[in-house]
């Protein structure tokens, strides 16, 4: 027995066009069509894309493990799915060359496939969170024993449809799960508007779910192969935002009135964020999670301490914990030597034994914006047990998230908004971020760069006016801000980024001085000009 996590489900079931196809009997059908829905994009995204068409549609080859039945084994074979195009009137998705002899094994298999057409019974598309993928038959009588969320979504879109079990988050979320599972301690590192506040809030999400799936897949049945794995790690996460005044005594421990004793002054130390934490992870299956944003804001290693030292994995207690050779106990203040600090939270009564032994179930993971340099630095400790994952704008998150990959602007002469495209709007504005980071990184430094926060939404407007509307708020009350802040004292290089001449509709008016005015020691007047839908599109298309 060989369990997986499943990322995807596919199904189709054996209707007349299936069976006709898979049996020959109609002469001139081949494939076996799969539907138009969009998550069907998700099944393939990582195949090699190949043979696109003007209508935007390509070829995917995918891979479909061996498999052994009746004590014969089937090797790995290749099957083809094409993808008819954004363009095309129908936008369908389908299986090519399904004919009896070309036919994937597994679903023309005599002992599996229905005799004749039994629209409850399907070919079944399986991809791992491994980017495996395995072809299986779903008989009618097999359904009732799957798990209840697959059955419902299969009852759900009966004909054919798609699954995706768990939790859905970014293919960057995932990867960052995986780092942090890999590393313990994350620092997000990157330009505003990246969208790392929201990256975090997704691994959260998979952090507290205790991963993408808990629908597996034994690779080694060719019937009941869907089961639910049961994890059974309970998961708490902690947020916190780092500021200047942030402390040890919040952070770790301090002294704090004890308002339930009847004392006139009761003083008693107090767990602060990471102890708490730290001791709920202490328990058998349970894991615990800090979250915390902006780490650069506070002086860090005040605020961490020793803790600077027992965060490094290897000086923690082991899975199971025990000590090992490197493990590393430190001396909490406020607690004698051999005293307990015993606390109670929602979660239930702990207690902090001093000395303390940090434990292997604490992960962090922390935010920094790359252009905070005026506030408290890192220190290279820190830096050494924290990974560093950089976050910096990438063009084609923003061309895949606008559904524009490799679509060429076409300049539109019209001057009402309502005659222009809005993918060809998405484009240019694409283009526009583009030219910006490409400038400020000549001019700055890629830690300065912009993220595409400001113009994400756009994608969500339905016609160009809108569209238009949309983009100039976000520019003129977000982007140009931003920039303003990056150039200060730098006016002309904003001038040139921006393209901002004399007698040219731009975001700013510069006004030259007079030649008498400049021997007079006069100055550029640079002021903001309100430009009109129109008159943004074509400023956008004289960026160079």
């Amino acid at each position: 027995m060989y369990m997986e996590k499943v990322f995807s489900v596919l199904w189709r079931n054996y209707n007349q066009a299936t069976i006709d196809t898979l049996t020959g009997k109609s002469a001139g059908q081949y494939d076996i069509r799969l539907g138009a829905s969009k998550k069907l994009a998700k099944c393939f995204e990582l195949v090699n894309k190949e043979n696109y068409t003007a209508n935007g549609g390509f070829d995917v080859n995918v891979d479909l493990e061996g498999y052994s039945f009746n004590g014969a084994s089937v090797p790995k074979q290749t099957v083809g799915v094409r993808y008819m195009g954004i363009n095309s009137a129908r936008k369908d998705w389908y299986i090519r060359s399904q004919r009896p002899g070309t036919a994937y094994p597994m679903w023309v298999e005599t002992t599996r496939m229905p005799k004749a057409v039994d629209e409850k019974s399907y070919i079944v598309l399986i991809r791992t969170m491994s980017d495996k993928y395995f072809g299986r038959v779903l008989l009618e009588n097999e359904v009732s024993g799957l798990p209840q969320v697959l059955q419902d979504a299969i009852q759900e879109t009966p004909d054919c449809g798609m699954y995706i079990p768990g939790v859905h988050v970014s293919n960057e979320a995932e990867k960052l799960y995986n780092e942090l599972m890999t590393h313990t301690n994350l620092l997000m590192y990157g330009p505003p508007g990246t969208g790392k506040t929201t990256l975090m809030q997704e691994v959260v999400t998979l952090f507290n779910n205790g991963g993408v799936s808990n629908l597996m897949f034994d690779e080694d049945q060719i019937s009941d192969y869907f089961s639910l794995g049961s994890d059974l790690v309970k998961s708490k996460t902690t947020w916190t935002t780092f500021h200047q005044s942030y402390s040890y005594e919040e952070f770790i421990i301090g002294m704090s009135t004890d308002s339930s004793s009847k004392k006139l002054i009761d003083i008693k130390p107090k767990p602060g964020k990471l102890l708490e934490l730290c001791e709920y992870a202490r328990e058998k299956n349970q894991r615990s999670l800090l979250v915390i944003d902006e780490l650069n804001r506070a002086n860090v290693s005040k605020v961490f301490g020793e803790f600077i030292t027992i965060i490094e994995p290897d000086k923690r207690l082991d899975a199971y914990g025990n000590k090992r050779n490197s493990t590393v106990e430190i001396q909490l203040p406020y607690l004698g030597y051999g005293e307990k600090l015993d606390f109670t939270t929602s979660d239930g009564k702990y207690s902090v034994s001093n000395p303390f032994l940090m434990p292997a179930e604490v992960y962090t993971i922390a935010s920094m914006n790359s252009v905070d340099k005026s506030i408290y630095p890192l220190d290279s400790a820190l830096r050494r047990r924290f990974y560093r994952y950089n976050d910096y704008p990438e063009i084609l998150s923003l061309e895949t998230h606008y559904d524009i990959v490799r679509i060429v602007y076409a300049s539109n002469p019209s001057t009402d908004v309502k005659d222009h495209d809005i993918k060809m709007l998405l484009v240019l504005i694409k283009d526009m971020m583009k030219h910006i980071n490409e400038k400020v990184q000549i001019f700055l430094g890629k830690d300065y760069m912009l993220g595409y926060s400001y113009v994400w939404k756009l994608s969500e407007e339905n016609n160009p006016e809108q569209l238009m509307d949309s983009f100039l708020y976000s520019l003129y009350n977000q982007i140009l801000p931003q920039l303003e802040e990056i150039f200060r004292n730098r006016e002309e290089q904003l001038m040139y980024l921006l393209g901002c001449e004399e007698g040219r509709a731009a975001p700013y008016t510069v006004t030259n001085p007079s030649d008498e005015e400049v021997d007079l020691g006069g100055v550029e007047i640079i002021s903001t000009n309100t430009m009109t839908a129109i008159d943004a599109i074509r400023w956008m298309e004289s960026l160079k």
